[in-house]
């Protein structure tokens, strides 16, 4: 069972100078999350015991953005913005359970130790609006990524499940990512 409580508050705030226009904006945003599963302990052929663990997440985070609009003409237009997001586990990643499949020789088990990730974002763009419809625009982004989740997949080494394939979400360092 798994319960996810998710808060926010949003408050922002638009200002016109002239041809630039400004808006900026904080979210704060609370998670409460709580899960357990049952986990079936064994030897090579007995149950040895059945455990319920708790997994608990509970995360507060301030997202601040700042976005600029700058109208060099009604027609064409910059676009400029620098931001704070996060990614949260999905649930059923972060229960403590474990699933085997001996015909496919296969594990599948939770996380409970993902964590919310962070992302600094930036974008530009430049858009030219055409006569009578349609637009024609380039951006760049860069995202500073503090973590990210990826599956990870290991092949068990002796015990009861010896060869079997142990899979799981995982949680990466971060990096960056560019793009046009």
């Amino acid at each position: 069972s798994l319960v996810e409580k998710i808060g926010a508050v949003y408050a922002m705030g638009s200002f016109t100078f002239g041809r630039l226009g400004v808006l900026a904006g904080a979210r704060l945003e609370n998670t409460d999350y709580s899960g357990k599963a049952y986990r079936v302990n064994q030897s090579t052929t007995t149950i040895t015991g059945v455990t319920r663990p708790v997994t608990t997440l509970r995360d507060t985070q301030v997202l601040p953005g700042l976005h600029f609009n700058y109208a060099f003409s009604p027609r064409l237009i910059a676009r400029a913005a620098v931001y704070q997001t996060i990614a949260r586990p999905a649930g059923s990643d972060l229960l403590p359970a474990s699933t085997v499949n001996d015909t496919a020789r296969t594990i599948s088990e939770g996380n409970p130790n993902l964590a919310v990730t962070e992302s600094v974002n930036y974008d530009v763009s430049l858009e030219y609006y055409l006569k009578p419809i349609g637009v024609l625009s380039a951006g760049a982004f860069r995202k500073d990524i503090d973590g990210f989740f990826y599956d990870n997949a290991t092949t068990i080494v002796g015990g009861v499940y010896d060869g079997y394939a142990l899979s799981n979400r995982s949680l990466g360092q971060g990096g960056k990512v560019d793009g046009l």
